[in-house]
This record gives C-alpha cells, structure tokens and sequence, in this order.
C-alpha cells in the first residue's frame, strides 16, 4: 500500500473559519444595508447647522463643513446615488464657491437669495441620497472626499474649475 502523499497546497486548519465566514457573511450584509436612522440624522445635523449660520452670516469653518456635505454628496451622485440630480448638486457647490471667495475678499462668508436656495437644495439631496445609499457607499464617499483633501488638494476639482471661471 502506498505511503500518502503530503499536500502542500492544502491549508493549515483553523477552528475558526467558519465563524470568519460567518462574520465575513455579516458584515458583507450590514455593509449593504441603509445607515442607521441616528447615524444619517448625525450626519445631516452638522451640514443644516452650518447652513444656518451660513444664511445668518458665519465663520469660513461653517462654509467646509457643508462644503464637505457636498462633496460626498458629489461623490454620492457620480457614483449613481441620485444622478439624476448632479446639476443642483452642482449649483449648491458653486453658491459655496462663490460665497468663498465673497468671503476670502471682505471676511464674511454668507448665503443669500439664490445661492441659499440652491445650497439648501443641495442639503436636501444629500440629506435623502444618506437616507437611500448603503452604508458602504456612503463610508466609502467620504473616506474618497476625506483622502482627496488630506492628500493636499485645497480645493476639489470642481471648486478649482469655479473658481477659475469666475
């Protein structure tokens, strides 16, 4: 009777493969799920307080915290979620942009008339694009939008084609 013969491909046993395969299974599924009602509302809040104080007249820090919103709403949008609604998404970031540069100009960075409509327009969508997109989308958007800024860039590349326009 021959000797077996030793695999080497095979893989060295582990008791717990099957409870990684289940916690693989798991958090696939939990990835794919809507975010939780509390943590889009957390979301949310910060974006419309910082409208808020951008309507009533407020700091340049209030004008990147909805900015950010944006941009993962951008992001949101390019990726699919709410598509359809990239040119409001778009006309929200070019309020921002404007209000920017009003504000790096006289020091008062405010959202009046139009350019607060079309900025809470923007809110809206992205506000209704976190209550629809999978927590993955919405984790990956701004884990995309967070490296695009940490890597240096100042402006996106649709504030820079603003911002050269104007």
């Amino acid at each position: 009777m021959p000797a077996s013969k030793h695999r080497k491909d095979r893989r060295k046993y582990s008791p717990n493969r099957t409870l990684n395969r289940c916690i693989s299974i798991a958090e696939r599924a939990v990835a794919a799920m809507p975010m939780r009602a509390d943590a889009a509302r957390d979301i949310e809040i910060a974006a419309h307080i910082a409208l808020d104080r951008l309507i009533s007249g407020a700091d340049k820090d209030s004008l990147y915290v909805l900015a950010s919103a944006l941009d993962v709403s951008r992001e949101l949008a390019a990726r699919g979620v709410g598509f359809e609604h990239m040119a409001d998404i778009e006309r929200g970031m070019t309020a921002l942009v404007r209000a920017k540069k009003h504000g790096d100009h006289t020091g008062v960075w405010v959202l009046t008339g139009a350019a607060a409509r079309a900025a809470s327009g923007a809110l809206s969508i992205h506000d209704a694009q976190i209550e629809v997109a999978s927590r993955a989308a919405v984790i990956d958007a701004i884990k995309t939008v967070t490296a695009r800024v940490e890597g240096g860039a100042r402006e996106t590349e649709f504030e820079v084609m603003i911002l050269e326009a104007a």
